[in-house]
């Protein structure tokens, strides 16, 4: 008679644990703005310029805080061009750094929030 090992290993799920972008609403006491996040690191964020002079066209300041890339990426338009800014920046920095995302690299939050 053959005995059976109740225990049964069973083969490691395949998991992909590459995190994705996600945009969500700044917590900040400013108003207005967006954080990015890879996984649940935030890696930058925009917020309106309330330093900048009245009637300036550029208002929306644009920040990083991967390492390897300077913080301050500059002013943009409209927020539209700072996600889309933020979001080639940290691509370009996951390129060069051999990772990958995982699809769909641009998510929305509980709020909808997305480019």
């Amino acid at each position: 008679m053959t005995e059976q090992n109740p225990i049964v290993q069973q083969p490691a799920a395949q998991t992909d644990t590459t995190p994705s972008m996600v945009w969500e609403a700044a917590n900040t006491r400013h108003t207005g703005g967006e954080s990015l996040r890879l996984g649940k690191y935030i890696v930058g964020e925009w917020q309106t310029d309330a330093t900048l002079p009245k009637g300036a066209k550029s208002t929306h300041a644009v920040t990083c805080r991967l390492p390897g890339v300077r913080p301050a990426l500059g002013h943009c338009e409209t927020s539209a061009n700072a996600r889309a800014l933020l979001e080639k920046v940290v691509k370009s920095w996951i390129s060069q750094a051999g990772l990958s995302l995982t699809a769909p690299t641009i998510e929305r939050n509980e709020s909808g929030v997305c480019a």
